[in-house]
């Protein structure tokens, strides 16, 4: 074997370290500039909602025994909702529409983001929950989240409608 034999096999690997060490320094700059959103489900802190979950879904179990949400979206969307948003409560015993829950809190959002987000007042309207007029930022995916309470029985609503351009 010839001693003027050059190996390329340290420089490989310490130039691979390298990259290696650029890479984790590029990534963690990108998250440092790209923040984690907060998750609202429930519209609450993912530490407030995993600490009550157990809760939420037995309130959840009990509401939807008794009620039904069902939402009415205008069959033309475009950015704005100039008839806003509504839903109908329905008892599921009788299939009567009923008017007289509390509307604790209601938001519109986009998935993934909390940017856009809106709240949203609705208020009882010929056996309806009516929104007030609205105009959206963007197209795309939207979310109306809430929670309303009836007789003491909490439910939490979600609803999710794509606008799109037409």
């Amino acid at each position: 074997m010839d001693k003027n034999q050059f190996n390329v096999w340290p420089i490989a690997i310490v130039l691979f370290v390298c990259v290696v060490i650029v890479l984790i320094v590029v990534t963690v700059q990108i998250a440092l500039k790209n923040p984690v959103q907060l998750e609202d489900s429930f519209l609450m802190s993912y530490q407030e909602a995993d600490a009550s979950i157990n809760d939420i879904q037995k309130e959840q179990k009990q509401f939807l025994e008794h009620y039904q949400v069902h939402f009415e979206l205008p069959k033309q969307q475009s950015l704005e909702f100039s008839q806003g948003i509504s839903f109908v409560l329905i008892q599921r015993d009788n299939q009567k529409k009923l008017v007289d829950a509390k509307i604790l809190k209601a938001i519109l959002t986009r998935p993934h983001t909390s940017r856009d987000d809106k709240d949203l007042e609705f208020y009882a309207q010929n056996q309806h929950y009516q929104s007030e007029a609205f105009i959206l930022p963007d197209y795309g995916r939207w979310i109306v989240q809430g929670v309303l309470e009836i007789d003491g029985k909490k439910g939490y609503f979600k609803h999710s409608f794509f606008v799109e351009k037409l």
